[in-house]
């Protein structure tokens, strides 16, 4: 946070409304991993404002975004449907593959918070889909699993298990600590659904010791 502070702090000064946006939508997208929608609305709403000033539709698009899902982590659900509707609006206009595999993500992650577990699927896969053109490894371990939770919810363990793997697989291979501590936590929960504890304790202590370093507490339905 300190070298965003610095960043937004010396674009501010030189007159760069371009720096700013980015840094504004980084801090909000940042947010959202670790669950702090306070921060996302705050530096979300200030990136919305800049991108809208210099008429840049694709960082509107990412921004508002990053809002709905802030705004279902605050429960305001009423918020999260009028960003989203702000989204759709413009896709009609502008055709981006980033904007989409963010907006299907996106989708993906609040019914899945919501419980809405097979249209989360559903959207989650179009995310991934998408996303192999875009080959984005962050979003692909983020994407996968979150995939990995709908299917754990639905009761699909061995799905559940085989996505958290996969993740687990990318996010070590980007160094991405935090989506490998959910990984291993998820792996964690659909070893012991499938009666597999001894494994499970094995992943659940990798989880713990991974999202301890991070300052974090395991993931729950939060992820």
């Amino acid at each position: 946070m300190n070298y965003w502070r610095q960043a937004l702090t010396y674009f501010s000064r030189v007159g760069n409304p371009h720096g700013e946006a980015a840094i504004h939508m980084n801090i909000s997208t940042a947010g959202n991993r670790i669950v702090r929608p306070e921060l996302v609305i705050k530096h979300g709403l200030s990136a919305l404002d800049l991108y809208r000033e210099l008429s840049e539709p694709h960082g509107e698009i990412c921004t508002l975004n990053n809002l709905a899902l802030a705004f279902t982590y605050a429960a305001d659900h009423e918020a999260a449907a009028r960003a989203l509707e702000q989204v759709e609006e413009l896709l009609r206009d502008f055709d981006n593959l980033e904007a989409r595999v963010h907006t299907a993500g996106t989708g993906g992650a609040i019914h899945l918070l919501n419980g809405d577990l097979e249209q989360a699927v559903i959207l989650l896969h179009e995310a991934l889909e998408l996303n192999r053109e875009l080959n984005d490894p962050h979003i692909e371990c983020e994407t996968t699993n979150r995939l990995g939770r709908a299917c754990h919810g639905l009761g699909d363990h061995r799905a559940a298990v085989a996505h958290r793997l996969r993740a687990l697989a990318v996010a070590e291979r980007v160094d991405d600590r935090l989506e490998i501590g959910h990984a291993h936590e998820g792996i964690a929960d659909g070893l012991e659904a499938l009666g597999d504890r001894e494994n499970a304790e094995t992943h659940r202590g990798k989880a713990r010791a991974v999202l301890a370093d991070l300052g974090m507490s395991p993931p729950s339905s939060v992820e």
